[in-house]
């Protein structure tokens, strides 16, 4: 079972949408650059403009990124944030900011970041959605106020749809009692038995130096073997095979019946001799 977000119809459409934002946010970054140019004739700096220009730019080369390693999804989790941050200090009337945080939630989800230290990622994320909640308490106690009830106006259906969306996901990620759930590394070609203690511990989301001292071997050797097995399946890193095995029973078995049929031909053979 290959990892849906490495088909490549879905790469194909990462890579499409990517660079449509690059070169969309390049031409707004020239549009602004000529109205409003970050220095002007008098050697005056224009702040708002050079800050925009940052954030395209910052913005522009992770969509570059992006349209040439589109399975690294987590890039857009760290273009939704930081245009969130951006537009809850800098741009506070615009709701986007709300958006993408919300959406950056979901990539991570998808990206299976959430499985992996969820305890210290849900400090994060609501530790991140607190600043850009109390962003604008600088500009005056009524206007904090009034932007705080609409972020959590904002807050309150992107968080309704999140969940939503998150729930249908688990429901189908969740494992039932069947035999559909099952990894056999047999089936594999160039995957041996003990790779199956190296995935069991992967999902026991343990890290590779935990690994590594409970196999006792060398990180490195962990890693690297680790990355061609992941290679092999086909979901490219260890966040990916998270997201795609969660719940699965890892196992080494090699098909009786083929077994049998080679067996059954050796014996042929040698009646024929």
């Amino acid at each position: 079972m290959k990892n849906p977000i490495l088909r490549k119809e879905f790469l194909l459409g990462i890579k499409i949408v990517s660079l449509f934002c690059a070169l969309f946010l390049t031409g707004i970054e020239v549009s602004n650059q000529i109205k409003n140019p970050v220095y002007s004739k008098d050697s005056f700096v224009d702040y708002y403009s050079l800050r925009q220009l940052i954030g395209n730019t910052f913005n522009i080369i992770l969509f570059v990124l992006l349209s040439l390693k589109p399975q690294k999804l987590g890039i857009l989790a760290i273009c939704s944030f930081f245009y969130a941050i951006t537009c809850s200090f800098f741009d506070s009337d615009n709701p986007m900011g709300i958006c993408m945080y919300f959406l950056g939630i979901c990539v991570l989800y998808i990206r299976g970041e959430l499985f992996v230290k969820t305890k210290q990622r849900i400090i994060e994320l609501s530790l991140l959605y607190l600043v850009i909640l109390l962003s604008d308490f600088h500009l005056g106690f009524k206007i904090f106020i009034d932007e705080l009830s609409t972020k959590l106006g904002y807050s309150l259906v992107l968080g309704i749809i999140t969940f939503l969306f998150i729930t249908t996901l688990e429901y189908h990620r969740t494992p039932k009692i069947d035999n559909s759930k099952i990894l056999n590394l047999a089936t594999f070609p160039g995957l041996v038995k003990n790779d199956v203690l190296l995935l069991q511990k992967v999902l026991d989301k343990k890290q590779y130096k935990e690994i590594a001292i409970d196999l006792y071997k060398a990180e490195g050797t962990v890693r690297n073997r680790l990355n061609k097995i992941y290679d092999i399946l086909g979901v490219m890193d260890r966040m990916g095979f998270i997201s795609t095995y969660m719940g699965y029973e890892i196992v080494f078995q090699k098909d009786e019946l083929s077994s049998d049929r080679n067996s059954s031909k050796t014996i042929l053979y040698n009646k024929k001799k």
